[in-house]
C-alpha cells in the first residue's frame, strides 16, 4: 500500500497543481472582464452625466435668451440683418454660452463621445427651443380649450 501511495501521490500533486493553474487562469480572466465592464460602465456614466449637464445648461441658456431674443431681433432688423442671420446669431450665442459653462474635461469627454461638440450643442439648443415652443403652444391651446368662466359664481 505504501508503494501505491508513494507512486500515486506525485501524480495527484501534479494534477492538483495543473487544475490550480487552470483555475487561477480562469479567475484572472474573469477579474479582467469584470474590471473592463466596470470601467466601461463608469465611462458610460460619465458621458451620461455630461450629456445631462449640456441639456440642463442648454435649457437654462434658452430660457435666459428668451427674454433678450426679441430685443436682438429688433436690433438686427434696424441694422438691416435678415431674420435668418439674426436667429443664427442668437443660436451661436446660445451655443457659446453652453460651451462656456463646460469645463475642458467635460468638453473632451463629450467630443470623444459625440464627435463635433459644437454641432451637438447646437442640436441640443434647437431641441430645447422646440420643447419650449411646444410647451407654450400647449399652454395656449389649454387656455383656449378651457377659458375662465365670465359668469360670477354664487
Amino acid at each position: 500500500m505504501d508503494w501505491l501511495w508513494d507512486n500515486v501521490t506525485p501524480i495527484l500533486i501534479d494534477v492538483i497543481i495543473a487544475l490550480l493553474g487552470i483555475f487561477v487562469a480562469f479567475l484572472v480572466g474573469y477579474l479582467r472582464k469584470v474590471s473592463k465592464d466596470l470601467q466601461e460602465k463608469s465611462e458610460s456614466d460619465t458621458i451620461d452625466k455630461w450629456i445631462e449637464r449640456v441639456a440642463n445648461v442648454a435649457e437654462d441658456t434658452v430660457l435666459s435668451l428668451e427674454g433678450t431674443t426679441a430685443k436682438t431681433l429688433k436690433k438686427s432688423k434696424l441694422d438691416g440683418d435678415s431674420l435668418k442671420d439674426a436667429l443664427g446669431k442668437v443660436k451661436e450665442d446660445a451655443i457659446k454660452d453652453v460651451l462656456n459653462h463646460l469645463p475642458l474635461a467635460g468638453k473632451k469627454i463629450l467630443a470623444d463621445a459625440v464627435g463635433d461638440l459644437h454641432d451637438y450643442v447646437g442640436d441640443v439648443v434647437e431641441a430645447k427651443v422646440q420643447v419650449m415652443k411646444r410647451t407654450d403652444t400647449e399652454k395656449v391651446v389649454a387656455a383656449l380649450a378651457n377659458p375662465p368662466s365670465s359668469s360670477p359664481e354664487s
